[in-house]
This record gives C-alpha cells, structure tokens and sequence, in this order.
C-alpha cells in the first residue's frame, strides 16, 4: 500500500514541455508587455512565488501559447533571469512571436535543449531542481497541491519517484480540469477566458498594458463566458478522440467539442451552463473505435467558483 501511495504521488516527466530562456537587463519589461500575468508577483514575493501560470496572446487577444514562468536562479550576473515551459510543439511559434514584439529590448531567449519540466504532487524525490515550486493554479485548496519544477533531462535514471512517461501528470490534471498546450488551448482560436485563465490565477486586471489586453478586459468586464473547458467523466474501456463534438443524447445538439484525453477521462470545450444545471442533458461522444455512442458526464472542477 505505501508503495503504491508513493506511485500515485510521484512527480512525471513532461516529455510534452520544453524549456526556454530568458535574460537581460530588459526581461521583466519585455515579459510584463507579452504575457497576462504580473511579473512582478515572482520579483516582489520570492519565497511563495517562484512560478506563475500565464498566456502570451496575439494583438487580437487570441491564444498564442500557455506558459507557466519560473524566477531564475542564476546570481552570476546583475539582469533579470526567467525560465519558461511551454508546448513543445509552439516553441518555434513562442520564439517567432518573442522576436516580433522583441524591438530594441535587450534581452537574451534560448532554447535549453539539457532542461526539462516536472510536474505533480509534492514528491519526496531528491533531485535538484534549478527553479519552480507549487502550482498557483489552484492555490489556497488545503485538498488538491501540485508542483512544478525545471531539473536537468535525463533520459533513464534509478529515481522511482519520477514517472518519465508524464501519464500520471496528464491523468491528474485532466481529472482536475487543467488544460494545458496547444490541444487544450489551440493557436490563433483559443479564448483565454474560455481556457478558465481568470480562475487559474493566470491574468492580472491590475498590471498595465500587455498585448491582447483590451479584449480578454472587455470579455471580463462583460462576464459573459458561455463556453469553458472542463472535465468529462469517460468509461474506463472506451476510446474518444480529439476534437470530436460532445452532443446531447436527447437531440444530438452539440455543446462540446473534445480537447485532451485519458482513460476514463477528457477536457473538452463545453457550454458549461447547460451542462451544470441540476437538470443537466445526457451527453455522448461517438467512439474512436466503431463510431458507436459512448456516455459522458460533464464535472464541476473541484477549484471553480461556487457561484459561475
């Protein structure tokens, strides 16, 4: 039993996240005008804060990519020092984007091919890690805490507290209702508030200007945000596909569209307010094996607000 408490409570390897970074003397004004959060949280409270979940939007205010940021420990030089995960699969359209707002700022981006990101429950594992802490996603919940952390990458390794597949992470965080790159939160079409960035603590309404501002504000200031994604309770034995459309049983109308999967569970993009009445409608996906109806449940994050 404690030893399988120990596997349901160790850290995963994200192969799906890369690692940038990012210095110089112009790094925390170059961030605080890309991204939706403050900055400032990691420089003025460093012994709570040492990653912050955020977005980096194009001038329209649609999703380029999620990022969590991470305060560098690097001392060996005066300028300001960041880390970032991201999407492994964006992180030629992060840089791309970086250089198009990068001007004359005087910073420092680099791919660190030798780093990777971890992530999961508080781990008793012994590793050093170059930066991180907890997840403020859901922060101020005695019930549910993660951690996320930068470390080196090491293929293979006799560390049983480290599940290098990533499974475990992406079960729990499906489970929990935490999208999280580019399948939960597609390039150019994701909303941020429709990726539930204003609960995860992932944007300041207090910080100043950043690109993408004024719609994510007025969408916010409206508070009207009729489609969210959210979890979906699966069977165990069946196979959903991304992207495919959740419909009600009763009138085949669609209200969801499927995001990430695992087994026994999947975020999709839903209309949450017909999905959460007490009244709620059945709802099905057609299966990814002979196209067949599978039963679904829509459930409320642990983490929402008690009054949407």
């Amino acid at each position: 039993q404690q030893q399988q408490q120990q596997q349901e409570e160790c850290l995963s390897f994200l192969p799906h996240r890369s690692v940038l970074s990012l210095s110089g003397t112009d790094a925390l004004s170059f961030l605080q005008g890309v991204t939706t959060n403050d900055i400032n949280i990691l420089r003025n409270n460093p012994q709570d804060s040492n990653v912050i979940f955020t977005m980096f939007l194009t001038g329209q205010g649609r999703v380029v990519s999620d990022a969590f940021v991470y305060k560098g420990t690097d001392n060996s030089t005066q300028s300001p020092h960041f880390y970032l995960d991201v999407d492994s699969s964006l992180t030629d359209v992060v840089l791309k984007h970086f250089k198009w707002y990068k001007l004359r700022s005087k910073i420092t981006i680099e791919v660190e091919e030798g780093l990777g990101v971890y992530a999961g429950p508080p781990s008793s594992s012994a590793r050093e890690w170059i930066a991180g802490g907890f997840d403020e996603r859901i922060s101020g919940r005695e019930d549910i805490s993660l951690c996320r952390y930068i470390g080196r990458r090491e293929s293979e390794h006799n560390d049983d507290t480290i599940d290098m597949s990533g499974n475990k992470y992406n079960k729990l965080r499906i489970g929990l209702g935490l999208g999280e790159g580019a399948v939960d939160h597609p390039t150019g079409k994701a909303i941020p508030l429709q990726c539930n960035l204003d609960w995860l603590h992932g944007v300041s309404w207090s910080k100043g200007c950043y690109i993408g501002q004024e719609l994510t504000a007025r969408t916010h200031h409206k508070g009207v945000v009729r489609r969210r994604i959210m979890p979906l309770s699966v069977p165990e034995n069946a196979l959903i596909a991304e992207n495919e459309e959740v419909k009600q049983t009763s009138d085949d109308k669609v209200v969801g569209t499927i995001a990430s999967t695992c087994r026994g569970g999947a975020l999709a993009l839903m209309r949450w307010m017909n999905v959460t009445d007490s009244d709620a409608p059945q709802l099905y996906v057609n299966s990814a094996e002979d196209g067949g109806k599978v039963l679904v449940q829509a459930v409320i994050p642990p983490w929402w607000p008690q009054k949407q």
